[in-house]
């Protein structure tokens, strides 16, 4: 496992803006804190770790990794705008994050 402590730095100003941003937007602080997190998991999984060993899994664990960043993004400004309750926040997150989980799990056990 290769850390770039650039991107991992990199990573956690884009992710301390995303709180900034939502939390002067919607003032809702389980939101704020929630995306933050949420995205600062997906951007260092994307940007700061790297394996050094398996080259096509690393790869593979990134572009989904970026892919589901978008998506949370997307889904977590969708559920601002629309005034969504904490409950749906926590779980369509919890589940979206458990999802990525499993899909990053599964390529890197496959290690190709």
């Amino acid at each position: 496992m290769k850390t770039n402590v650039f991107m991992l730095f990199i990573s956690l100003v884009i992710s301390g803006l995303i709180f900034y941003g939502f939390h002067t937007w919607g003032d809702n602080l389980l939101y704020s804190l929630g995306t933050s997190i949420v995205c600062l998991v997906l951007l260092c999984a994307t940007t700061a770790f790297s394996s050094t060993e398996a080259k096509r899994s690393s790869l593979m664990v990134r572009t989904t990794s970026g892919i589901f960043f978008f998506l949370m993004l997307a889904t977590d400004i969708l559920l601002a705008v629309c005034h969504a309750s904490n409950t749906v926040y926590i779980i369509v997150n919890g589940l979206a994050l458990c999802l990525w989980a499993i899909i990053a799990y599964s390529i890197a056990r496959a290690g190709q």
